[in-house]
């Protein structure tokens, strides 16, 4: 996991917890809302893809891992086809 991936990571985790505090208090309804969070997953997904490609010339290496919670194998293969070319 790159620089770029984990800062996405700690970016998704603040703003998830931070999303979770905001509904407590306006719709609490909301929080067990699987579309909402799907939706928030894939948009921090794309985040980090955007965010990479400025910065590095590629997508994220480890949007599998945004998007579902889990390091799938196709994830795996695409770190180590990726990761060559984000350090140049």
């Amino acid at each position: 996991m790159t620089s770029l991936d984990r800062t996405n990571f700690v970016e998704d985790v603040l703003s998830k917890t931070t999303l979770e505090q905001y509904l407590e208090l306006i719709r609490r309804e909301w929080l067990a809302s699987i579309q909402l969070w799907t939706n928030h997953r894939e948009l921090w997904a794309e985040n980090g893809d955007a965010l990479s490609r400025i910065y590095a010339g590629t997508g994220a290496l480890n949007t599998s891992f945004t998007r579902s919670g889990k390091q799938t194998l196709a994830g795996k293969h695409s770190f180590a086809w990726l990761a060559p070319a984000s350090i140049v």
